[in-house]
């Protein structure tokens, strides 16, 4: 039985600081501040933080991913 890949990973820093962000297997873009996540996350559909895909975080970040899901408000995060 194979297990099924995460639908988004966000990889670790690069040496400027970006993260590669890959949602359902492609490239999304760079984000370098998690509205940069929350943005590719709206731009492949997901609007509400509750029914986002579980994200693979891969060198930490999840903490703030939990709060996100916890009921921040993702327009209040963007503007």
């Amino acid at each position: 039985m194979s297990e099924e890949q995460p639908r988004v990973v966000v990889y670790l820093p690069d040496d400027q600081g970006g993260r590669r962000v890959r949602i359902d297997g492609e490239i999304s873009g760079m984000a370098y501040a998690m509205k940069d996540v929350i943005e590719f996350l709206r731009r492949a559909g997901w609007l509400d933080a509750e029914k986002w895909p579980p994200i693979e975080w891969r060198g930490g970040g999840r903490g703030l991913e939990l709060a996100l899901r916890r009921g921040w408000r993702l327009g209040r995060l963007l503007s």
